[in-house]
């Protein structure tokens, strides 16, 4: 494989060269002529950063050695016999994108225009960015619409017309829940104490889902719910936050409710440190609020944190979030492609995995370890399903799982 490339690269860079040379009306320049013979020293790979391992298709790798160039349309990386995207180079390092080629072991040469060898090689592990978490099927009622995990990782899933299904760490499906009449799927689902859920499903309330069991009403108007709601999140003290229109609900689990209002229809919300952050969309625009607790169980003044319609996208809106251990909120969204914005704490943004996901977000939750993992929308070419992403990170301390 090896010496076919080698043999390869020679003979483009020459025939190149040929055309350009035989394209010139007067004699070629002798440093042309030059190039087309190999007068540079064979490439030497040194060491690879990260050295073990990185993300398929993501991933900006180093590479130390000697004898390459300064100019990357001199260079072709090559990772399995597939090219990397070359963002910079000098003689010795080379920066390049990971092409998407998964594989424990992957080989990594280098071809230098000029030498008449390619380099030794070295070995990196390239792993899936995004794969699918579970292989739902439609055919069989696998539907999957909102999920939540628990701190076992085992997953429950609004399963469509089908109640609550519970995947276990080693594939094993089965029902937790049976459905409810008139219920064919929640829109969020959160994972509480004493392996309770607390779903939602747009109607002046909030459902309790217990193994085996139907979802039952846990509150409702005559406990102070005065409007749809349509997201939930735990703080450290085991208050459960709910975002409706025009009003933030503190619901404890007496059932005692208070509300907060906001200017604007709660379409997210999740709870880090000593803020709640919201999605909301007020005034036609769809915006980001960060809000701070005052004692246990109040809030104080909100804050614009993030205009997401001013500053990504005007045409899709915040559906989803998740917060990374470090305070980075990753804001779900409609577009139906390149779907999940990153908001850093610095106030800069970058869309997540460009290129990877192709359809719109309708759940996030963050697992365990240091995998995000997202619920899509069916596509032409896909149907629902949950995607899970590596991020080489944690998420933020999620309080109905402690």
């Amino acid at each position: 494989m090896n010496k076919m490339i080698q043999k390869f690269v020679t003979l483009f860079f020459s025939i190149s060269l040929l055309f350009l040379i035989n394209g010139c009306a007067e004699d070629p320049d002798p440093s042309l002529l030059s190039l087309i013979a190999p007068s540079n020293e064979t490439p030497e790979l040194i060491s690879l950063n990260p050295p073990d391992s990185a993300l398929a298709g993501v991933t900006v790798i180093e590479i130390n050695g000697k004898n390459f160039s300064d100019d990357p349309a001199k260079i072709i990386v090559y990772f399995n016999g597939t090219k990397g995207a070359i963002q910079s180079a000098t003689p010795t390092k080379i920066l390049v994108k990971v092409p998407i080629v998964i594989s424990d072991t992957v080989n990594v040469v280098v071809a230098v225009q000029g030498a008449e060898m390619i380099s030794n090689k070295l070995t990196i592990m390239l792993k899936p960015a995004v794969s699918e978490y579970y292989p739902f099927d439609a055919k069989k009622g696998e539907i999957p619409y909102s999920f939540t995990i628990d701190n076992q990782s085992n997953f429950y899933i609004s399963n469509f017309d089908k109640g609550i299904l519970k995947i276990e760490p080693n594939g094993t499906a089965s029902e937790f829940a049976p459905p409810r009449s008139g219920l064919s799927k929640f829109n969020t689902i959160t994972y509480g104490p004493n392996t309770i859920l607390y779903a939602t499903n747009f109607v002046k309330g909030i459902y309790q889902v217990e193994a085996g069991q139907q979802a039952k009403t846990f509150v409702a108007g005559s406990n102070g719910i005065t409007e749809s709601v349509v997201c939930t999140d735990f703080d450290i003290n085991k208050n459960l936050w709910a975002g409706g229109k025009n009003n933030i609900f503190r619901v404890r689990l007496d059932k005692n409710v208070r509300a907060f209002p906001v200017n604007g229809t709660v379409n997210a919300i999740k709870v880090y440190q000593n803020y709640i952050f919201a999605a909301v969309t007020s005034n036609n625009k769809e915006i980001v609020l960060r809000i701070p607790f005052i004692g246990t169980d109040s809030l104080g003044v909100p804050e614009e944190y993030f205009n997401y319609s001013t500053q990504v996208d005007t045409a899709s809106g915040i559906v989803a979030m998740a917060i990374s251990q470090d305070g980075e909120l990753y804001l779900g969204t409609s577009r139906s492609s390149d779907p999940v914005t990153v908001l850093k704490t610095n106030g800069s943004f970058e869309t997540l995995y460009p290129g990877l996901i192709n359809s719109s977000v309708y759940a996030m939750c963050w697992g365990t370890g240091n995998y995000l993992y997202i619920s899509i929308n069916d596509t032409p070419t896909q149907s629902r399903t949950i995607y899970k992403l590596d991020l080489l990170k944690p998420g933020a301390t999620y309080y109905g799982r402690e």
